[in-house]
């Protein structure tokens, strides 16, 4: 392919003729600004199809122009790209660290990619396959912005000639097609440059009943010899280069490499489906131990390692439920980063901006995004923040809720302007409105609102009959709107609370007044609760008929107020915050969504667990709290969805296997934060501090320096309270 550059850079002409290339290699492709985006509005038309000649000239001759954009997915025959962004990379070696990581594992398929080079000197390679998705997060830094990422289904990438790209290897004629087995691998590979892995943490170790002066798993991950446990269950080495040693499977016939051992970070990346490993996945030594040798159970892997020497023990009996990690960093970039900025200026736990910020996406989206399955799911959550007096709830529910604020206050404005000028029509005579041209229709006006706080159960049928999309109830301390409960001549409002949850029919009659119905409700409900009031939300049968269960509690671990700070969110972002919620609100056309066979698989496989965790268990409330588990991850994936719908621009109607295991990632913190509850409610068990935790306490906030006595009241080692306070 021949492509033409004046000095000053790219010419119309050369825009006009470089499109109709790309149209003639089945390359679907749109013109850009010099910021990447989009420079024509509905782009999206061509996800679907290509554009003709006449649109190539009437689009690309436009002055905002500046260069070409190539779609990704079905339209130009199943392309997807693999992403290498440089700018997030310290170290300036992603890019030759990546390419020679993927040359090592398959030199034959590195040698058959179209590769480009972007404008921060990262990499672009091109490929088809019959099976990619939408775009994919495959690798962060530390800072969770991204290193590797896909553009599939509902992406693009800005190709060459455009300004600072350009191919170095292969031309848009040669896009090879490669087998769903080496995109596999390709992803894998990609997958471990991640430096966010998933490796075995501290607190992971707790469940094993054991605490340890080096524990034994921590003991392990520093001596164990994973290369000779590979090579006993019949991995083999093929090669060793650099940082990396790499492995063939047990039993593989073919020429690709199945998996790399990086000997600095000590984990192990497996490349391949076909083992018990999940390929892309980092293993630690503990990891890699427990699945050869213990069948993936840690509990026996903690004593089997003991015994071969590694770690010291002593019995611990202080049990505690450790929360899953909400996966912040499977959020779009922005979300990660509003969060995290939030989370940094008022010092607050993490969860309750977590959760304000799925709640208040969950209303944005209301009824404009549908999930089917057997059964349909809009995002309805009634969200509970659980945690002490003045320790940082509000903060997050003010601010994610503000641009509702914003639109019910220019709503309610709109309102009165209109009733005024309804009331002052109605008070005329005929004579004056014909004199005026008024007709006789003269219908009240209605008001749209998202928020509601203080309402008869009339008021709330009137609102949603009118937002029919979804609305909120929003109580800073959700305890209040659980005791408004009856206070309206014994009306049911709880009963209708409990069907509204599963949309069925509300039906609103009222003395004097037209009955109103709203046949499909979505009502969230958002707010917070101190630990010690949560007992009150049992009473009235509401832990037996499926009240309680049908909550999510953001509870965090540990709550105290923080010390005063005088940082603030920056405007800009609270301003882009504002626009997102805003620009999700303005979806009109109600889209169906549908599970990808991979999401389908991965959730048929949870579920399934899910049944047998709750055919297990015994009390009546966890069961049915686990029983709503399955609605609530459904739930979650299409909050996630809206997310990437709005700021990734993947609007194609399907929730991806990456969409889903972060759904079902956070529906597992509900699992946890249900049990806590439970716990609080039912057996009085209080939130105990751990060994590590006292020390951390007495060191910063009584000012106790003395470790030789801290360790002899902890009944631990000088040692190991040494390396609890250099991690504090």
């Amino acid at each position: 392919m021949d492509i033409i550059l004046t000095k000053g850079g790219l010419t119309m002409n050369n825009l006009i003729t470089t499109a109709r290339e790309y149209i003639g290699n089945n390359l679907s492709v749109i013109p850009t600004r010099e910021n990447k985006a989009p420079a024509i509005a509905k782009w999206s038309t061509f996800m679907q199809r290509k554009m003709v000649n006449g649109e190539v000239e009437r689009f690309f001759s436009t002055q905002r122009a500046k260069g070409i954009g190539i779609i990704c997915g079905q339209v130009s025959g199943n392309l997807e790209v693999i992403d290498i962004d440089t700018k997030n990379d310290p170290t300036g070696t992603l890019a030759k660290e990546f390419s020679t990581a993927v040359q090592d594992a398959m030199p034959e398929l590195f040698d058959r990619l179209v590769v480009s080079r972007t404008i921060h000197n990262g990499l672009h390679l091109y490929y088809r396959c019959s099976s990619i998705e939408g775009n994919q997060k495959l690798a962060t830094n530390k800072d969770k912005n991204v290193l590797i990422e896909t553009r599939g289904e509902g992406g693009y990438v800005i190709a060459p000639p455009s300004d600072g790209y350009r191919l170095v290897a292969k031309d848009f004629i040669s896009i090879p097609t490669i087998s769903v087995e080496e995109r596999q691998h390709l992803l894998a590979i990609a997958k471990s440059f991640d430096q966010t892995n998933n490796e075995i943490s501290e607190d992971e170790d707790t469940s094993h009943d054991v605490e340890t002066e080096l524990s034994t798993f921590d003991d392990y991950n520093l001596r164990g010899d994973s290369i000779e446990l590979l090579k006993k269950h019949g991995w083999i080495v093929v090669m060793e280069k650099s940082h990396r040693i790499y492995f063939k499977r047990p039993g593989n016939t073919d020429n690709l490499v199945s998996a790399n051992w990086h000997k600095e970070k000590r984990i192990f990346y497996p490349f391949t489906t076909s083992t018990l490993f999940t390929a892309g996945k980092g293993y630690n030594p503990t990891m890699v131990y427990a699945m050869l040798e213990c069948d993936n159970d840690f509990s026996i892997a903690s004593h089997k390692l003991y015994h071969e020497g590694f770690g010291a023990r002593i019995t611990n009996h202080n049990k505690h439920i450790d929360l899953p990690t909400l996966p912040i960093d499977r959020f779009p970039e922005f979300i990660q980063r509003f969060i995290n900025t939030c989370e940094n200026v008022y010092k607050t736990p993490i969860d309750f901006w977590v959760g304000s910020m799925l709640t208040a996406t969950a209303l944005a989206i209301g009824d404009k995004l549908e999930l089917v399955t057997k059964y349909r799911n809009v995002p309805i959550f009634w969200t509970c923040l659980i945690g002490n007096v003045s320790i940082g709830k509000t903060e997050p529910q003010s601010i994610c809720m503000a641009p509702f604020v914003k639109l019910d206050e220019k709503e309610i404005t709109k309102y009165n302007i209109e009733k005024a000028k309804h009331e002052r029509i109605k008070a005329l005579t005929q004579t004056q409105r014909n004199a005026e041209g008024i007709g006789d229709n003269n219908p009240p006006p209605k008001c749209f609102q998202y928020l509601l706080i203080d309402f008869t159960p009339e008021a709330l049928t009137q609102v949603h009959s009118v937002n029919k999309r979804g609305l909120m109830i929003h109580r800073d301390e959700l305890i209040g709107w659980i005791d408004d409960f009856g206070r309206y001549n014994k009306s049911g409002e709880q009963t209708n609370m409990l069907s509204s949850w599963t949309r069925i029919a509300m039906k609103g009659n009222r003395v004097s007044k037209d009955p109103l119905m709203v046949s499909l409700p979505v009502i969230m409900v958002m707010g917070g609760m101190q630990p010690e009031v949560l007992k009150r939300l049992a009473v009235d049968d509401r832990s037996e008929n499926g009240f309680l269960s049908r909550m999510v509690f953001f509870y965090p671990k540990h709550t105290s107020k923080p010390t005063y700070s005088n940082a603030i969110v920056p405007e800009e972002l609270l301003v882009e915050w504002e626009h997102f919620i805003v620009s999700l609100t303005q979806m009109v056309q109600k889209t169906e969504l549908r599970l990808t066979q991979e999401a389908e698989g991965i959730y048929i496989e949870w579920y399934n667990k899910n049944v047998g965790i709750i055919n297990n268990e015994k009390s009546g409330y966890l069961i049915g709290v686990y029983g709503k588990l399955d609605v609530i991850a459904l739930r979650l994936a299409v909050v996630i969805k809206g997310m990437f719908w709005q700021l990734d621009s993947d609007q194609t109607p399907t929730i991806s296997g990456e969409i889903m295991k972060t759904a079902l990632e956070i529906t597992e913190y509900f699992r946890a934060t249900a049990l806590k509850v439970y716990h609080k409610i039912f057996t009085n068990q209080q939130d105990e501090l751990s060994k590590k935790e006292v020390a951390i306490f007495l060191f910063k906030n009584l000012g106790y320096n003395n470790k030789t006595h801290m360790a002899e009241i902890l009944k631990t080692s000088r040692t190991q309270v040494q390396r609890w306070l250099r991690e504090k």
